[in-house]
């Protein structure tokens, strides 16, 4: 079955970043905005826009993040991933594609690109950024006596398993990372070599979570949600919850579940105040929250593990029975790394 590339990109309102609920974004909120992911799609995109457009090469630079949906007689929706207002007036279409681009691809692309031109009545240069697994690259469409260019750019000759194995090793060594090498991180995705997608992302997420202090928490935020864009446009369900499972042990899934609680915390305050309960669903909330958060994660350990192996009962025991949340976020970071259930007992 050939895999469907999910759309990422902004809602509708100028400058706002976020996922627009249509063209298969599959998440467990459902629904049109998907509000509790889109600060990550928002400094996903500042992060692109700043950061990676020029180290690929894209001429000019970024003045503001750009809408990438745009309705057509209220009846049909042009989404897309990423679009920028750049400092010369033009816009900028950004688009990721892990398949072949196909004829039909290059037409949306351009249909796209005409209602944002008749719109906001800008000139409109659309990029493409192909992983190393697409086979077939078209630049062109050529129908009648219209020509449509798009300007593609593939990583097929960097190789993310060297990107990673050698961060990983100087991790080990003790020396620090500079900011390039983590620029090469968020574009691993896109790159060729042998680790699968939803490896290369968890991997590079653990090495950002572990230069917490050394990049400051809005520029981690950022880089994070890059991958968890990736991984929110490549992956397969299944690989997607994967990832959500790792992320909820870094500083961007502690945002994330940090907007969760206060929402949750509004609705339950409101309705509470409604029927005179307000305190004891405050306190009864809070406690909740704990001991579901800690269960949740030793249930991640467990879920990680399992995945490499078989865990015996006198394990899982032990991790279902820990309360300390520092030494259960530790653990959730290792079983993400480990080769075996063996090798995680050693250096838990």
């Amino acid at each position: 079955m050939e895999k469907k590339d999910r759309e990422i990109g902004t809602t509708g309102a100028t400058g706002t970043v976020g996922t627009t609920g249509a063209a298969g974004t599959d998440d467990s909120t459902g629904g049109k905005g998907q509000p509790l992911e889109d600060r990550a799609l928002k400094e996903a995109a500042r992060i692109i826009g700043e950061e990676l457009l020029p180290m690929l090469g894209i001429v000019g630079q970024v003045k503001r993040t750009a809408p990438t949906e745009q309705v057509f007689l209220e009846i049909q929706d042009f989404l897309m991933d990423f679009t920028y207002e750049m400092e010369d007036g033009s816009w900028c279409h950004l688009e990721f594609e892990s398949d072949s681009i196909k004829t039909d691809d290059l037409r949306r692309f351009r249909a796209c690109d005409a209602v944002l031109s008749y719109h906001h009545k800008v000139v409109v240069n659309t990029v493409v950024l192909c992983s190393s697994k697409v086979v077939r690259i078209r630049e062109r469409l050529t129908e009648g006596k219209n020509v449509y260019w798009v300007q593609v750019i593939r990583l097929k000759d960097r190789d993310a398993d060297g990107v990673i194995h050698e961060l990983e090793e100087q991790k080990r060594a003790g020396a620090g990372l500079e900011r390039e090498d983590f620029k090469s991180l968020l574009l691993t995705p896109l790159m060729s070599g042998e680790m699968a997608q939803g490896e290369r992302i968890g991997r590079s997420l653990v090495l950002l979570e572990d230069q917490r202090e050394r990049l400051g928490r809005e520029e981690l935020i950022g880089m994070q949600s890059v991958l968890y864009a990736f991984a929110m446009k490549f992956l397969e369900k299944e690989e997607l919850e994967k990832i959500r499972r790792i992320l909820k042990m870094t500083i961007l899934g502690q945002m994330l579940t940090e907007d969760a609680r206060r929402e949750g915390e509004a609705v339950g305050r409101r309705e509470g105040e409604a029927v005179g309960r307000r305190e004891g669903e405050a306190v009864g909330r809070r406690e909740g929250e704990t001991v579901g958060r800690i269960q949740g994660r030793a249930g991640s350990v467990l879920d990680l593990l399992g995945e490499i192996g078989g865990v015996a009962s006198t394990l899982s025991e032990k991790i279902m029975g820990e309360q300390d949340d520092a030494i259960l976020r530790r653990w959730l970071l290792l079983a993400a790394k480990v080769d075996s259930v063996e090798q995680f007992e050693q250096m838990m």
